[in-house]
């Protein structure tokens, strides 16, 4: 199973979406239409796969991906044909729909949904990883494929052929290779949500993921240990010590009357005049030059 999905994930990837940028150029002439015009038309397709991707979900959970699979691939390749045909851009947005829904059906999701739901923990992550790994090659198959036939034969002909290789190709496989199970009735989703919040990985890519959330509370976590200090940030100290930030030194702290204890008594504190401070503040100011031999108490 897990070869008959590494296939159909590239076949699928190659031909439901990257072989999208090859017809840009000849439907733009053909068409008379914008390339934004045209590029919107597959960004429908991904949106309408994300907004498909919930019921998709539900229906794998109940029923298994054999029957599901086999209908998208089917699905996909009759999208795929209906586009050689399609004389508008109203046309091309029609059939991107369609195109979504298969992708939703027959791509990375329903394809991952697939072998967790029939493999164990112990080979979930090879079947998983070696799908990825054969699938990545996508793009480096049909891109250049795609190229070639279009220059060989136009862009309409280069899509037939893709309906039908793809359809001659994908469909058996679903058919016959792909095991149907479907999730375990007893399985309690929120069981599952909870076991995920209690895990430390999950933490980590929460953390790391791309946005201002997570970056910040990096930051924040890196500047509440001491440990870290002087390698990213500057230390912090409490709001009646005065901290004079000298670039690419360490902080020079005065103590007042009213300062209690030292957070980080391993340091010693420099002593040091108001006219040092006005020195030390300017940004041509040496570190080791600006502060007496002798001050450190």
């Amino acid at each position: 199973m897990i070869g008959a999905l590494a296939i159909t994930q590239t076949a699928g990837y190659g031909v439901l979406y990257y072989a999208f940028s090859v017809f840009i150029t000849p439907m733009s002439r053909e068409l008379d239409a914008e390339v934004a015009e045209l590029t919107g038309a597959i960004t429908l397709a991904v949106l309408i796969s994300g907004v498909a991707a919930p019921a998709i979900g539900r229906w794998l959970d109940r029923h298994g991906g054999r029957g599901l699979m086999t209908a998208g691939s089917a699905l996909g390749a009759l999208a795929v044909l209906a586009w050689s045909q399609v004389q508008s851009v109203a046309q091309l947005y029609l059939v991107c729909v369609v195109l979504g829904v298969a992708s939703a059906m027959v791509l990375y999701e329903a394809a991952f949904a697939v072998i967790v739901a029939w493999f164990d923990a112990a080979r979930r992550g090879p079947a998983l990883l070696a799908v990825t790994v054969v699938a990545g090659f996508a793009s480096s198959i049909f891109l250049p494929l795609t190229g070639l036939l279009v220059d060989l034969y136009g862009w309409r002909p280069t899509l037939v052929i893709l309906a039908i290789g793809y359809a001659a190709v994908c469909v058996p496989l679903h058919l016959f290779a792909v095991r149907s199970r479907g999730a375990p009735p007893q399985v309690d989703r929120r069981e599952i949500v909870g076991a995920a919040l209690r895990e430390r990985p999950f933490w980590l890519l929460a953390a790391v993921r791309p946005g201002p959330g997570g970056q910040a509370g990096l930051r924040q976590a890196a500047s509440a240990d001491p440990s870290t200090s002087g390698r990213r940030h500057q230390p912090t100290y409490p709001i009646d010590e005065r901290i004079i930030q000298i670039p690419h030194k360490h902080p020079v702290v005065h103590r007042g009357p009213a300062t209690g204890k030292d957070p980080h008594p391993s340091r010693r504190p420099l002593r040091i005049t108001e006219a040092q401070m006005e020195h030390l503040s300017s940004p041509t100011t040496d570190f080791a030059a600006g502060v007496p031999a002798g001050s450190a108490c």
